[in-house]
């Protein structure tokens, strides 16, 4: 759908819940609100366990290694709490699959154990443990432990969003677009799921710097950014700033109909803000060209065809003037 401001978009899917704050993990679960998973083919013990811990977290049971990976890849948990001798495999193996999946890999796993072998215990730290509780269970030494790695998960999660976002616009930057590109192609690659993928190019950005000033062009793409991140709200999406005046969207799970609505909505949201903007190639108001991809990714293949498909959409938008949107159709 080649679309140019002004234009309505065509109703697309329901995307009212389209992409999250930064490409960077949502706000932690901590508190009241922290989610524990407690793993345990034992149902009193879960229990019990879930009782000692009613204060600090909410917690979800699971009686089986298969049954807890599906939880944790559905609910991403801030902790795992995790039997060692589960019905169907151990817990060690329950671990190793979790921190190999870039979705789980940062939850951090206390393993509980009857068995006082520090063998074993050193069997738990390689496979990706962060502590150990011992059988019979202590409700002062299960809280304690417990609340210590949300506490530091709380802090290492806070220095996460840091290092990706983008100082200037709230974003994502593009090292955590890039790592964030990487995995979510090889998810899809297993899955069979398709990916989008938006380039949004404020028009004439170096002019519009040259024009009105560092101090303007660095609100200009604050306000844009704002823009662009106001009409994507799922937290499985992503919003980066890509480069200078160049942001890009990652949208999981979305078809090009999808997609092509939601650039819509960020092409008439920019020209909606009404930042001023004077010279003979500009209408008054700041402006955008994007570009949009879509791609089901191949086992064995990267997202370089992806991008560049993109950046062809984006070229051709910006041959067509001020405020255009190219897609795959359009290209036809």
């Amino acid at each position: 759908m080649m679309l140019q401001d002004g234009q309505r978009p065509h109703p697309g899917p329901d995307q009212s819940s389209g992409v999250a704050e930064a490409g960077v993990a949502p706000e932690p679960h901590f508190g009241h609100h922290a989610r524990i998973l407690v793993v345990d083919d034992q149902k009193l013990l879960n229990r019990f366990i879930c009782r000692t811990l009613q204060n600090d977290a909410t917690c979800y049971s699971a009686h089986d290694g298969e049954s807890a990976l599906a939880m944790c890849r559905e609910h991403l948990p801030d902790l795992v709490l995790l039997d060692v001798e589960l019905p169907d495999m151990d817990g060690y193996r329950v671990c190793r699959l979790l921190k190999a999946d870039p979705r789980t890999r940062n939850i951090p796993v206390i393993f509980a154990t009857g068995n006082l072998d520090p063998d074993d215990e050193v069997k738990g730290f390689e496979a990706g443990a962060v502590d150990f509780i011992h059988k019979p269970i202590n409700p002062a030494i299960t809280r304690a432990r417990v609340n210590t790695q949300l506490t530091l998960k709380r802090q290492i999660d806070a220095l996460r969003r840091a290092l990706a976002m983008d100082g200037l616009t709230g974003v994502a930057n593009r090292d955590a677009f890039d790592r964030e590109l990487a995995s979510l192609w090889d998810q899809d690659a297993r899955d069979g799921r398709p990916l989008s993928l938006i380039m949004v190019d404020v028009d004439s950005f170096r002019a519009y710097n040259d024009a009105y000033g560092q101090a303007a062009g660095d609100t200009c793409l604050q306000r844009v950014a704002g823009a662009i991140r106001g009409q994507i709200h799922r937290s499985q999406d992503l919003a980066a700033r890509y480069g200078g005046g160049l942001f890009a969207c990652l949208l999981r799970d979305t078809d090009a109909d999808g997609a092509a609505s939601v650039a819509a909505t960020i092409l008439l949201a920019i020209r909606n803000l009404g930042i001023e903007r004077a010279g003979p190639d500009a209408d008054g108001i700041v402006t955008a060209n994007l570009g949009v991809a879509t791609a089901i990714p191949s086992p064995g293949t990267s997202p370089d065809a992806l991008i560049a498909e993109v950046q062809r959409y984006l070229g051709i938008a910006k041959s067509l003037g001020r405020g255009c949107m190219i897609t795959a159709a359009d290209a036809v």
